[in-house]
């Protein structure tokens, strides 16, 4: 695959441009005028997904300063509702939320909107949060419907009941278990778009093996043996995480979210590269979802 085509399959994250996201985040929220910058640079060189949510505070409210936001692809997700029965009040809610997010994104519809809560869409009456979803997408609102996952269980009860345009779900060097479970295939048989999400691992996949948070000292072993590779292989821990997820032909976009528009120079510029190899990670599958998933870090 050519360089300009895996570089549009970039979506941005913009969880860190509303709130002090990331691990290896030491600076809080990006400013605007970076952001700016960063999109300004990613639609110059054919980047046309944005990834957001309201849960990302004020990551919503910076995007709609933005003068030419009408020129990406937006998606959003709905506001957790995190009950066991799912009553008419709450898709009133999510309604309300949802045209609020249009209005702090300055937009009239945006691409896609996914169930950001997963449980939500297994609580009794879940129907109606679903009939919100393709209400919507009847207005004209949204594009696409989807929703964002953690685990491979029951996927396939969600893409049953649900007809998902888009999945976005975890994958990266340690987290291999949508590949492993045959899921990526599944998915892409449904023709569901997939979109894959914590490839840096929040940036702990960036950390000195000596100098990882107190957490994350028991998995030692795997943070050392993930360094050996890259060295082994001749690659930088940024290089590795990007060729490994490139190279998985079944995903049609990867999140990544910037802090500065220099993070993002220095991963198009390896994009850019030509004759890149290939990564091998096959020995450095994990499945302890106690590293793999940043819900359940105890920092």
């Amino acid at each position: 695959m050519s360089s300009t085509k895996i570089i549009k399959k970039m979506c941005l994250g913009s969880a860190q441009w509303g709130s002090k996201y990331g691990i290896s985040n030491v600076k809080g929220k990006t400013e605007f005028f970076e952001i700016s910058k960063i999109l300004d640079y990613a639609y110059s060189v054919g980047i046309s997904h944005i990834d957001t949510a309201a849960l990302y505070g004020s990551s919503e409210l910076n995007l709609g300063k933005y003068r030419n936001l009408d020129k990406f692809k937006v998606i959003t997700k709905t506001i957790k509702i995190t009950r066991p029965i799912i009553k008419k009040k709450d898709v009133e809610n999510l309604f309300a939320e949802f045209e609020d997010s249009l209005k702090k994104l300055n937009l009239r519809s945006v691409y896609g909107l996914l169930i950001h809560n997963t449980n939500d869409f297994f609580a009794e009456d879940s129907r109606y949060l679903l009939d919100a979803l393709n209400k919507l997408k009847l207005e004209s609102k949204i594009k696409k419907i989807g929703i964002s996952i953690y685990k491979p269980k029951n996927l396939d009860l969600i893409c049953d009941l649900m007809k998902p345009d888009i999945v976005q779900l975890p994958l990266n060097v340690l987290d291999q278990r949508f590949v492993e479970s045959g899921s990526l295939y599944f998915l892409k048989k449904k023709k569901i778009k997939i979109h894959a999400r914590s490839i840096f691992l929040q940036g702990l996949l960036f950390y000195d093996v000596f100098k990882v948070p107190n957490y994350f000292r028991k998995w030692k072993v795997i943070f050392e043996k993930w360094k050996k590779e890259c060295n082994q292989q001749g690659f930088s821990p940024m290089e590795a995480a990007l060729s490994y997820v490139i190279n998985i032909k079944e995903i049609d976009n990867f999140i990544i979210g910037f802090e500065n528009s220099g993070q993002l120079l220095n991963c198009i510029s390896y994009l850019k590269t030509k004759n890149k190899k290939k990564f091998l990670a096959e020995n450095l599958k994990c499945n302890d979802t106690n590293l793999l998933n940043p819900a359940n870090w105890k920092l």
